[in-house]
């Protein structure tokens, strides 16, 4: 990316309300010439210097490291720069919904933009400068905003075309948003262009449902109106590289075969031979390519005496415990038998999770799956040693078969390990365990004091037959219930929603959620109209800081569901008015405690 460099500038006019509040060193103490805000003395600080930049940042964030000289070398005259450790400051991070590490945020007069720019501090100082500038004038937004009047109209006529369904309160939407508008600036600058797209579901009800859209954000590429699921990263280089691979021919067709050798083996192929091409089967697999990208077909071989669909592994990703190909004779099998057999064929007995692969991939929640976290490397200087541990957990992945075991970039996902608390372990391979019911089981550094194969082996031996406790996140519960409404935290959830004598309504809420907060009186107040009412629950969780499980996901704040007796993993989801009685009648109608109080 090019550099621009600073040069000397004077902005009198436009800053001359900055220069005159400069800092005081007393309420707003500097480091490094960068002002140190916690969550005391953010809001003061805004409202007396409203140009400003902020750095969210954790103190174990590695790209944070990299950030901090930098960001001290760009000195901005006028323009105020400073940081707050997000970590020890939540009051302010919930508020200002930081999803991830570093965030910088560009105020202006009580408005921001989210920090786009180089990340050196000449990029810093031009981007600002740039922005602080009365006579900037935001681009218009790169993304494309779709609705129901102009849904079919776009999406049809795009040759490829990616599409968001997201909700405004949802966290991971939020996190996602200027990764997005960023990698639609990045493809809307190639020949032929790529568009990017966003739908409001929570609006756009109808589209939502024609999509099935089930959670948020869900992400779709659609080809001149068909619609593909999308299989790339969540940030803007990941976005950017898959829709450049999906916009490429998805088919290469060969005639001989000795055009194989060519194959990269790098990558997982996936090879169709076929007698000829006037057949379902030729035409399903044309169909079933457009969903991957490492396709190659083989036409009219005359070695080909029967049809046949064929996954070769990468080497590097293989082990001596499995065979390099798996193959697929069925003359009938229709797109979604060849999608389904690739993904499951794709997927080795130790596989390499990265961003780009994790949502088809390593899905949690479809198979359990076990995790080893390192500093893995395939490059040609680090092959040896990630192969010698890839052995090692092989050996005991083909003990359980119904386990899905992966590898993953320690750094990549360092969010996991924080949320566990094995980030600081002292631990050279750390290893976490998902449940498909979403619970997470981490091999204890306390009780293996090195990571081995017999290690690995022991801690799947107890994980097998229920002997390792799963790690919850969770708040302190309250000592005493003091309001109407039940406090749950992770460590209670399963004890207060689970429990089979209640009908327990809970709702998950983030605590620096608007609509959470409109909702709070209402919801106190049902809780006191249904207090007499004894064999329903009125509850409520912060699921920001706190675990339920995968039967009860977040899809948005504030997300409620009713847990009826007997249907503990089934809830039903309330997407009523938010008011007393709508509530209240909704609760009548599904609970049979109203007619129990009724008969009494």
């Amino acid at each position: 990316m090019r550099r621009i460099p600073s040069g000397i500038f004077f902005f009198v006019s436009i800053f001359a309300h900055c220069l005159s509040s400069k800092p005081s060193t007393d309420e707003y103490p500097e480091e490094n010439g960068v002002v140190i805000l916690n969550d005391e003395n953010y809001d003061s600080f805004l409202e007396t210097h409203p140009v400003a930049l902020v750095e969210f940042f954790a103190p174990w964030c590695g790209h944070c490291m990299r950030l901090a000289p930098e960001y001290e070398k760009a000195e901005i005259a006028g323009i105020p720069l400073a940081k707050l450790d997000a970590t020890e400051n939540s009051a302010v991070a919930k508020k200002e919904q930081v999803m991830g590490y570093p965030t910088l945020k560009f105020w202006k007069d009580g408005t921001y933009l989210h920090y786009d720019g180089d990340r050196d501090g000449d990029g810093i100082v031009a981007w600002v400068r740039e922005k602080a500038d009365p006579a900037y004038r935001p681009p218009p937004d790169a993304v494309i905003t779709l609705t129901s009047e102009n849904f079919t109209d776009v999406v049809s006529n795009a040759p490829i075309i990616l599409v968001e369904f997201y909700s405004p309160t949802c966290g991971h939407c939020i996190k996602l948003a200027p990764e997005y508008e960023k990698a639609a600036k990045s493809l809307s600058k190639r020949q032929p262009a790529i568009p990017l797209a966003k739908v409001d579901a929570t609006k756009e009800n109808q589209l939502a449902t024609d999509h099935q859209v089930s959670g948020y954000p869900t992400l779709k590429v659609f080809r001149f109106g068909r619609a593909y699921e999308y299989r790339g990263g969540r940030n803007s280089d990941g976005i950017v590289s898959y829709m450049e691979e999906m916009s490429l021919p998805a088919i290469r067709e060969l005639t001989e075969p000795q055009e194989l050798r060519n194959i990269r083996n790098d990558e997982t192929v996936v090879i169709g031979i076929f007698k000829h091409k006037k057949q379902a089967l030729y035409d399903n697999f044309l169909e079933a390519g457009k969903s991957f990208n490492n396709y190659s077909v083989i036409d009219h071989l005359a070695l080909a005496d029967e049809n046949q669909i064929v996954v070769v592994l990468p080497e590097l990703l293989t082990t001596k415990y499995e065979t390099k190909q798996k193959s697929m004779n069925r003359g009938d099998a229709s797109k979604e038998d060849i999608v389904k057999f690739v993904t499951e064929s794709s997927i080795p007995l130790v596989g390499h999770r990265t961003r780009a692969n994790e949502a088809w991939a390593y899905s949690k929640g479809s198979r359990a799956l076990v995790v080893a976290y390192y500093g893995v490397d395939f490059g040609p200087d680090f092959v040896a040693g990630n192969t010698y541990w890839r052995e090692k957990i092989a050996a005991v992945a083909k003990v359980y078969p119904s386990y899905l075991f992966a590898v993953s970039n320690e750094q990549e996902f360092d969010n996991e390990l924080k949320e566990v608390r094995l980030d600081d372990s002292g631990m050279d391979i750390n290893v976490i365990a998902y449940g498909v019911d979403g619970r997470r089981f981490k091999m204890d550094p306390d009780e293996y004091s090195e990571f081995d194969e017999e290690a690995l082996q022991d801690f799947m031996a107890k994980l097998n037959t229920g002997r390792v406790k799963a790690f919850t996140k969770s708040e302190k519960p309250p000592r005493v219930q003091t309001g109407p409404v039940t406090v749950v935290v992770g460590s209670t959830f399963r004890r207060v929603v689970y429990d089979e004598t209640k009908d327990v309504l809970i709702e998950l809420y983030a605590p620096w959620c608007g609509h959470c907060k409109a909702l709070e009186p209402i919801y106190e107040e049902l809780a006191k109209s249904l207090k007499s009412v004894t064999g329903v629950v009125i509850a409520k969780m912060n699921a920001v800081d706190n675990d339920s499980d995968l039967n009860y996901p977040v899809g948005g704040f504030p997300t409620i569901y009713l847990a009826l007796k007997g249907q503990k993993k089934k809830p039903i989801q309330y997407n009523g008015e938010r008011t007393v009685k709508a509530m209240t009648d909704f609760l009548k109608k599904h609970s049979d405690a109203f007619s129990e109080k009724s008969e009494l």
